[in-house]
Parts: C-alpha cells; structure tokens; sequence
C-alpha cells in the first residue's frame, strides 16, 4: 500500500518539476543581455554618427568654398588645396596627408574649372555597437562649391603685371552689346583709353586701375569701370594641348586661291586668297602664319577650330587677316575645343600675334583665344557674329569693333564677371 501510495506523488514531483519555469527568465536575459546592449548602444552611436557626419559635412563646406575663392582670385593647384586644407582642418578634420580639392569629375559640374569638389573621410571608432560590427564606421562628406557670375565679358586680357594690358587707341569706335570687358592686370593703367576713342560696354572689371583721357568717350551700364576685382578665370585654361602630325610636301607652305580645304596639320603656314572655303573640323598650324589676304573670300561649311602652335617649341605660328578680305567662320559646338575658333597654344613664348587688320569684314562665331599672344584690331574691323570672344594676353583697338556676345548653342565658355561664390552641391 505504501509502495502504492508513493508512485503518485513522484509522478505529480516530476510533472511540476517539468512545468516550473522559475529562473528561466534570467536564462534569457542572460542569454540576450549582450544583443540588447548592443542594439540600444547601435542607437545611441548612430545618433552620435549622425553628429559627426553633419560636423564633417560642415568641414567640407567651408572647405569648397575657401577652395572656390582661390578659382576666383585666379590662384594655383597647390594654392587651392593648401587652401581647403587648412579650412577643413580649422572646421575639426584631421588632415591625413590626401587630396581633398579637385575639380568635379561628376554630377552636373563635371569639368567645370570654376568650382572645386571637397572630398573628407573620418574614421569613429565603435563602442557597445562593437557587439554588432566589426572594426570601425568610415564617414565621408562631399561638398561642390563655385566661383560664378552674373555678367559675361566679350574680352578678357589675362596679363597680370602689363600697362594697358587692354586699350582702345586712336580714333577706335568699340561698341560691345551685351557684355562686359576684363583685364586682369594690376597695372594702375591696366585698362588704358586713351586719343579720341570711344567704347559702349555694359561694365568693365578690372585687378588694377584704369587710366582714361580726357577725349575718350566711355559709356557703360553700370556707373564706372569696377576696379579691384579678384582675377576673371581663364574659362578654356583646361583645353588640351594638340597632338601635332608630320607634314607631308601637299601640307607644306600651302597656298590656295580656290576650292576647298581640309582639316589636318599644314607646316609653315596657309596663305589664302580668292575664294576658299574650310570643310570644318580641327586646323592645326605648325610654325608660319594663317594669313587671309587681301580682296580674299574664306567661309567654312561646318565649324572649325584652327590652332597655331609649333612642333619644334619656337617660331609658333600666328594669324593675320588683312584689310579688304572677307571672313566667316564659327568654332566647333562640340568636342575638345568647342567653342573656340582660333588658339594660339599656351605654351607658346613667341609669335602667336593676332592682327585683324583694318577693312577686313568679319563674321567670326567663336573665341579667339591667345592667352600667351598679342591681339591687335587696326584700322576699322566689323565683326557681324552674335557671338564672338576675344581672349588674349594682350588686347588692343585701334580701330572699330563691333563685338556682340550671344552665344546660345554655339559650344563657348562663359567669361564670367562680378564672380561671386557659393555651395551648388
């Protein structure tokens, strides 16, 4: 009876024994306690993250925009990323030693030399997330800032020490519809107006001063000739230098009085007269001169870019369009050198003049783009293109000009003016 008795109450022992969940709770805890720890510690530091990603950002901002005023005062690479820096650094960055200043090789203003990409990293180190994640966050911040203006300039002259760097001479009429000029000289006569000249000009900026004579005529939108303005970008500074090909005897000393002419590379210049027309396309001008003559005709059935440079690194080529000739000719919408019409290669330390003599009719859609040569108007020149640039390392009228400055679809470059700088991305 005993034995009988006993049975039951081991078996009712062991089925509470089995049910008791006593303790089984802190099991559990025990078990998760890490996990929980590392998810409310995984938001405590994306909270943190989130801060210091807004900090970085912040250094990257201010970064750009230091980078961007150094594009606008005309500065050097080095200068622009010592630059960037030293803000960045200013803003709580720490510098590791990388390049952080580019030009933007993405996104809308991919190549655009007037603004500067900043690019930061930073490494935070984990803490309770660390139960979760291996190693460290890396954070990174991107920041696009640009030197841009409200106004565009139809001539610029890019010499930064040179008196009248950009004149207008004589009994010179220039009447620029729409545009502005700029000299980047910081001669006090940087801008020199001098004889009986007169110039028509929505505004004028100048690095310098202006020296303008009593029976100079000046007429502008704005109240004066602005003076003490950071440096204009050279906007085609990143146009590549050309590849130059050997010259057979039919490329050699080439002179024309008719028919057409094809793109390629002419040794020892092109003398053009009667009528002759470019089929379009790239003129590369090795050594001599691009001269159109008198009483010459010369058109272009597509557009054209026609550069004067030289395969030995002396007597670079130059042009000359003389009085009496007839010029139509528009730039390339597209490509390596869209926009521009004539380049006179930068590397150029002689020659690359441009002389557009008096008489000389002209309808030129495009820039003319010298940065190392003299430019020179003589005598009386029309020039009845809508778009028409003159960039130059020295500018000079002595004669009329007529230059407009409305270049939609033509493939030009702005020559901005009253710059100012800003985050566009």
């Amino acid at each position: 009876m005993v034995q009988q008795r006993e049975l039951p109450r081991k078996m009712s022992f062991i089925r509470r024994f089995r049910s008791d969940q006593s303790g089984v709770v802190i099991v559990i805890f025990a078990l998760m306690l890490p996990i929980i720890v590392g998810f409310i510690g995984l938001g405590v530091e994306t909270a943190f993250w989130f801060s210091e990603k807004r900090s970085l950002q912040s250094a990257a901002d201010a970064a750009a925009i230091a980078a961007a005023y150094e594009v606008k005062d005309g500065s050097d690479t080095a200068t622009i990323e010592s630059k960037a820096v030293n803000e960045a650094v200013r803003n709580g960055w720490t510098d590791d030693g990388s390049t952080i200043s580019q030009v933007p090789n993405s996104g809308t203003y991919s190549g655009d030399t007037a603004a500067r990409e900043v690019n930061l990293t930073r490494s935070v180190n984990l803490l309770f997330s660390n139960l979760l994640i291996d190693g460290s966050v890396t954070i990174n911040a991107r920041a696009i800032a640009r030197a841009s203006g409200d106004s565009e300039a139809c001539v610029l002259a890019l010499d930064t020490s040179a008196s009248g760097a950009l004149s207008n001479q004589g009994n010179a009429d220039i009447t620029m519809s729409g545009c502005d000029i700029a000299a980047n000289s910081t001669a006090d006569d940087a801008v020199n107006l001098s004889g009986n000249s007169s110039l028509t000009v929505d505004c004028g900026y100048v690095v310098g001063g202006t020296d303008q004579g009593n029976n100079v005529d000046l007429t502008t939108g704005c109240s004066e000739i602005v003076e003490g303005v950071s440096a204009i970008v050279d906007p085609y500074a990143s146009i590549p230098d050309p590849t130059i090909d050997s010259c057979d005897a039919d490329h050699t000393n080439v002179s024309i009085s008719s028919g057409t002419l094809d793109e390629g590379t002419y040794c020892s210049g092109i003398n053009f007269s009667g009528t002759v027309e470019l089929t379009g396309g790239t003129y590369i001008i090795d050594r001599g001169t691009f001269r159109v003559n008198a009483g010459a005709t010369l058109t272009a059935a597509d557009g054209v870019t026609i550069i004067l440079t030289s395969s030995t690194g002396a007597n670079y080529a130059d042009v000359s369009i003389n009085g009496g000739a007839s010029v139509t000719l528009a730039a390339q919408s597209s490509g390596n050198y869209s926009g521009v019409l004539f380049y006179g290669d930068r590397d150029g330390t002689e020659g690359l003049d441009a002389t557009f003599n008096g008489g000389a009719t002209m309808d030129l859609t495009g820039a003319l783009y010298f940065p190392q040569g003299d430019v020179k108007f003589t005598g009386g020149v029309s020039s009845g293109g809508s778009c028409t640039q003159i960039i130059g390392l020295t500018v000079t009228f002595n004669g009329d000009a007529d230059l407009k400055i409305d270049c939609d679809g033509a493939g030009l470059s702005a020559i901005e003016t009253n710059v100012t700088v800003g985050l566009v991305e």
